[in-house]
């Protein structure tokens, strides 16, 4: 029985000035205020990163598989959630290595920019040696002797070999050249006319000349 003077709640109707929680405004706790930062707990929406990916390189990669694990790693800090993407990622990684590997080899081949370099450097150095070089004309003097035993002794292989990798310049092959030719003595070569090979000088023509 209730006094109609001084009503009460009943469960079915409440209290004058209290208020029911609602769905609508129930707390979302991924986003906070300035004093109160949002919760720390990843939302349903946050991307879900494999532990490994499934990546492979090229036959021809000059990669080797340690970086694979540099790639899953990287992957992994940039949220990367898919097999196709890491090897994107794997496969960019093989092109630019690639690319530069090819680039490096082209310079150093014969007539590429670092081949050049190496060619001149050896130049200056063989000009500047006192004992092969000093002057444009000793210099020269020192090749031709040095070309000489290489006709000699060499064949076409090391001859070629010399070309292609620009060590027919050194100034350590050359002295070294040049030294072999004055030990066995200046009458056991000839300068060639037409040939490039040059004919020693027989026994008896070095003792009865």
């Amino acid at each position: 029985m209730t006094d109609a003077g001084n009503p009460t709640a009943t469960p079915e109707s409440p209290a004058v000035g209290s208020s029911t929680p609602s769905s609508e405004g129930s707390q979302d706790t991924t986003v906070g205020t300035l004093l109160t930062p949002p919760s720390d707990q990843p939302s349903s929406s946050e991307p879900t990163v494999p532990e490994t990916y499934k990546l492979q390189l090229p036959d021809d990669s000059p990669l080797d598989t340690s970086a694979l694990e540099r790639v899953t790693a990287l992957a992994k800090s940039l949220k990367v959630t898919t097999d196709e993407s890491a090897q994107a990622i794997a496969q960019a990684l093989h092109a630019e290595v690639a690319s530069y590997q090819q680039g490096l080899m082209e310079a150093n081949a014969k007539g590429g920019e670092l081949w050049k370099a190496r060619v001149s450097d050896m130049e200056k150095q063989a000009l500047s040696d006192p004992d092969i070089g000093g002057t444009a004309e000793r210099l020269q003097q020192s090749v031709q002797h040095s070309r000489q035993v290489l006709d000699r002794f060499g064949d076409a292989s090391v001859r070629d070999f010399l070309e292609e990798t620009g060590l027919g310049s050194s100034p350590a092959l050359i002295k070294m050249l040049t030294r072999i030719y004055r030990a066995m003595g200046e009458d056991t070569f000839v300068v060639p006319s037409t040939s490039h090979k040059s004919q020693p000088k027989t026994l008896a023509e070095r003792i009865y000349g």
